[in-house]
């Protein structure tokens, strides 16, 4: 469960001559996951689902995109250096994409969708 602590003990198996003790407890928290945690701030984009370009605008100057297929693969890899930018997605085949960018030392992970 997201942003749940939890606690654990540890044994070691020593082979043939026994165990440890155990040692413990230890805790840890759980991530809370979502999108929000990969966003930059002041950034946008749209269309999405996209057709022929992909329009992009930040607050500060966007360094690079890169634009993954489902298998991993990178389709567009671009650098940019402005707060705006149209990317040309016309090539890409329907489905879905993942789109990293890179502005003012912050990472951004978005997904989208090509019609």
């Amino acid at each position: 469960m997201p942003n749940t602590s939890y606690d654990y003990y540890v044994q070691a198996d020593c082979g043939g001559t026994g165990t440890s003790t155990w040692s413990g407890p230890f805790t840890f928290v759980t991530d809370v996951l979502g999108t929000a945690d990969n966003a930059i701030d002041g950034f946008t984009f749209y269309s999405n689902p996209m057709n022929e370009v992909l329009h992009l605008r930040a607050n500060s100057t966007i360094e690079s995109v890169v634009i993954y297929n489902i298998l991993g693969q990178k389709v567009i890899d671009q650098n940019i250096g402005s707060i705006t930018t149209q990317l040309n997605v016309s090539n890409l085949s329907t489905g879905d994409y993942l789109m990293k960018v890179v502005s003012a030392g912050q990472t951004g992970i978005y997904r989208l969708i090509k019609k």
